[in-house]
């Protein structure tokens, strides 16, 4: 979305209005174990421990080269790249940034601040638009009544780590032009790209420079040479003919009058060779308006997207800062954009991470869902097998596709099923489908004599190597096989023998789940390990089974509260699995060292936003939605995590659930991230109402106390409509779409293109279809035969559920002609009446009457 879209949607064309909503996005923090990430399509930043300095810059152009001196991830906080030294009259050089700075963040722009007595130092990042570089911008302003002579030092290592196979390549050759100070480091060695690093200053200009790392004394912790040297810079270059170690350093010089600054500006950035000294010249003239454009493109996602608006201030604010990550996290590779986990690691493409935020975009962006699934099948192999992953390797791009265990598979199915269901665009679906129907058999392969689905890793992880029974994979294949089934059907290309034989081998994971892998005394859904021994640990990923609905009477409570009892901590969030005792049986599992972390620790007890979002869930399908609501607020929101301990404004990878190290507990990795963006969102979208089953789109929604309206927009017949709810109760008065009203809560399949869609929650006014599990065709209420007419598509030999509310109890119900006398029953909703009908379909189009 452009800068005009955004000002043109709030009514206005000023800086005004753009600052405004900077204004309301961004948030102020300090924090000593803060790590912060930012960036755009080109390049992203990461920082640690709540200093300014960089830690690590992941450039996407031309490949996913990084400038990083890390030694041990863990421990990153310790090797920063950029190093800042400064002197200020006659106090003594100083090497400033090594400790935390408070600072004023977005997902696009970060700037840290600390000042003093006699001035105040202001260090900050920014992004183009349309250039794979970023502003470096340090400020310093004297604060005193006297002038300040100020010496500042910028020191950046220029070590590149290539992409992948994370190899260290310090070798490189310089050059320099006076025309804004520029540095040019070019690195030639094949699996960097080649590729030209440029730093040109715009701001003040340096009074010297160097590029030789050795020279300026780097094997320490900082550059020694500036704290032992009064000269200037000695303006080295190295050779093309003698590579060495690069770095881009520059001295700068002024004396500040009171209330002025000195104003360095450095525009940092990568390129193919050839391409660094035209770029920067354009850059100098232009990144100004780069940064303003690439702000306001952030902030129109941010607040035009999906308008998901509650009256909540933490609720609807972190709306706004998951729609700026989603924008933000677009990155460049090989000549296209696509989403990435976060803005400075993992800078490789996942499928993975891309289906399970699509999940949530789907209710509002299909574009965006459209190319990823096309990105999808183009990287596919020419047998028609999704890739897992694409990215560079030493000197090319390369696919890894999918094997048959991977859940990329199940999710495939799943999503485009969505995208189906939300944008009826059958021919997209249609290209899809070999695809669709690759991954389907390609995973389904795992299923056992058993009945079910095994896989080697234990739960949604990508580690261990023990093949058995999962709960999680199970659950999957479920929903994709009625996935698969209603995109069939929709797409007319199955028989109806063949769909139900897709179903009933749905109905049949599911008994079996339940006679399998339910542990009674538990409580949970629980996995098999050789030999057939009990697995009993508790896994995030059987919560889907509450959500999907596979689980019949009592126990998705039951589940919802094992969970509740052992696997949540109310102050950061769901334990990814509990006990946490990977770490002592690392051979049992097959792990690779101690990849699952220590307890409490990424995969071994760490918390991770799905699993936040599976467990609220699984409470909705409870019927806790004030539950759920309290837990988003608690643990998901960004003023829940800021406000948790050691919380900082972050929608992160994990945290550390170790509450008995303080120092530990609630640190978290990678806060600027893909999934917890859109699992947040697709949490709200469920809670305030959107249903979405295999087979269609329903409103039932949940308004909280004290609210008086609801909005959001919501994909509905590929246009986006904008749903407003309001009143009270657990039932509808009326629904209208575009001003008619429409007897039914369930969203027509197709032909439906609506605007908007007002929901009206109290007594009812008449009969309306809840729920169905089939395509719906029509419903339609008579009120002079005080009957209602429902039109249901799906196959001969389909089950399903139907579910009507009205305020009247049902006198008969007819399916096609024939009277129900058995099938059907009555119970109460609130005041209302709730009709529940179990019937088999008998041809294409079914109808059901009924009779008040």
């Amino acid at each position: 979305m452009t800068g005009l879209v955004l000002l043109t949607h709030f009514g206005c064309r000023t800086q005004v209005a753009v600052d405004s909503l900077h204004d309301r996005l961004k948030v102020t923090h300090e924090g000593k174990y803060d790590e912060v990430e930012v960036g755009s399509k080109y390049v992203g930043l990461e920082f640690m421990n709540g200093s300014p300095l960089l830690n690590r810059i992941s450039f996407y152009y031309p490949v996913a080269n990084s400038v990083d001196l890390t030694r041990d991830y863990w421990k990153r906080g310790e090797y920063p790249s950029l190093f800042l030294g400064l002197k200020s009259g006659d106090a003594a050089k100083e090497w400033i940034g090594l400790e935390p700075w408070q600072y004023e963040l977005t997902p696009y722009a970060v700037a840290y601040t600390r000042q003093d007595d006699t001035k105040a130092v202001t260090v900050s990042y920014d992004f183009m638009e349309t250039y794979p570089a970023f502003r470096l911008r340090i400020v310093v302003r004297n604060l005193g009544d006297q002038p300040l002579p100020i010496e500042l030092y910028t020191h950046l290592e220029a070590t590149q780590r290539t992409s992948h196979t994370y190899a260290i390549k310090d070798s490189a050759w310089t050059e320099h032009l006076e025309t804004g100070e520029t540095i040019y480091i070019n690195y030639e060695a094949p699996d960097t790209g080649p590729n030209q690093l440029f730093v040109t200053n715009v701001g003040a200009m340096p009074s010297s420079f160097s590029t030789r790392s050795r020279t300026l004394g780097t094997a320490g912790s900082v550059p020694e040479w500036w704290t032992t040297h009064d000269s200037r810079l000695p303006g080295e270059i190295i050779p093309r003919g003698e590579p060495d170690k690069p770095a881009a350093a520059f001295q700068y010089h002024k004396v500040i009058e009171p209330d002025e600054a000195l104003e360095v500006e450095q525009l940092i950035g990568s390129t193919l060779p050839g391409e660094a000294k035209p770029m920067a010249e354009a850059l100098r003239a232009s990144y100004r308006n780069e940064i303003s454009n690439y702000r306001e493109s952030i902030l129109g996602a941010a607040y035009a997207t999906s308008n998901l608006r509650t009256s909540d201030g933490a609720l609807d604010h972190s709306v706004s800062w998951a729609q700026a990550i989603l924008a933000a996290n677009i990155h460049y590779i090989d000549g296209s954009f696509v989403p990435m986990p976060a803005p400075a690691e993992y800078n490789f493409y996942f499928t993975h991470d891309v289906l399970l935020a699509d999940l949530a975009v789907v209710n509002f962006d299909l574009p965006r869902v459209k190319e990823d699934l096309e990105y999808i099948i183009t990287h596919a192999s020419d047998e028609h097998v999704i890739p897992h992953a694409y990215y560079w390797k030493d000197d090319r791009h390369r696919t890894e596709w999918a094997n048959s265990d991977s859940w990329n598979h199940f999710w495939f199915v799943i999503v485009a099923s969505s995208y189906l269901r939300h944008s009826g665009d059958a021919a997209t679906v249609r290209k899809l489908y070999p695809y669709i129907e690759k991954s389907l058999s390609m995973a389904m392969s795992n299923r056992q004599t058993d009945g079910l689905l095994w896989a080697e890793r234990p739960d949604w992880w990508d580690i261990g190597h023990v093949y058995g029974p999962r709960a999680y994979m199970t659950i999957l294949a479920f929903r994709a096989l009625k996935d698969f089934a209603f995109t069939s059907l929709a797409l007319e290309q199955k028989t109806a023998t063949d769909l139900k034989q897709y179903e009933d081998v749905a109905t049949e994971l599911q008994a079996g789940l339940t006679e399998r892998l339910w542990d009674e005394e538990l409580g949970y859904l629980i996995n098999v390990n050789p030999g057939n021994e009990i697995d009993r640990h508790l896994y995030s990923g059987s919560l889907l089974a509450a959500h999907y609905g596979l689980l019949d009477s009592a126990k998705p409570a039951r589940l919802t509260e094992t969970a509740g009892q052992h696997m949540v901590d109310e102050q950061i969030g769901l334990y990814n699995a509990y006990p946490m005792d990977f770490h002592e049986r690392i051979e049992e599992y097959d792990f690779s060292g101690g990849e699952a972390g220590d307890k409490y620790y990424y995969f071994n007890g760490g918390v991770w936003p799905h699993g936040n979002a599976w467990y609220a869930l699984a409470l909705m399908a409870v019927g806790k939605e004030s539950e759920a609501l309290e837990f988003i607020k608690n643990v998901m929101t960004l003023e829940g995590v800021m406000k948790s301990p050691n919380g900082q404004p972050a929608m992160y990878e994990f945290r550390n659930a170790n509450s008995e190290d303080r120092e530990a507990y609630g640190q978290l990795d990678k806060p600027q991230f893909t999934w917890a963006a859109a699992w947040y969102q697709y949490a709200l979208y469920r809670l305030f109402g959107v249903r979405e089953n295999a087979w269609n789109i329903a409103i039932e929604p949940f308004v909280p106390e004290n609210t008086e309206q609801i909005e959001y927009g919501l994909t509905v017949g590929g246009n986006r409509a904008q749903v407003v709810v309001r009143g009270t109760g657990p039932t509808m008065r009326r629904l209208l779409v575009d001003g008619r009203p429409l007897s039914s809560a369930v969203l027509p399949g197709s032909g439906m293109a609506a605007s908007t869609i007002e929901v009206e929650l109290g007594e009812v006014e008449a009969p309306y279809l809840a729920s169905t599990e089939a395509i719906l065709v029509e419903s339609e209420y008579n009120r002079r035969s005080n009957s209602l007419m429902v039109v249901l598509r799906a196959f001969a030999g389909h089950l399903n559920k139907t579910e009507i509310v009205s305020a009247f109890r049902p006198i008969s119900v007819v399916h096609n002609r024939d009277e129900l006398a058995s099938g059907w029953s009555v119970g109460r909703v609130g005041e209302a009446y709730r009709t529940q009908i179990q019937l088999t379909h008998s041809s294409l189009l079914d109808t059901l009457v009924v009779q008040f």
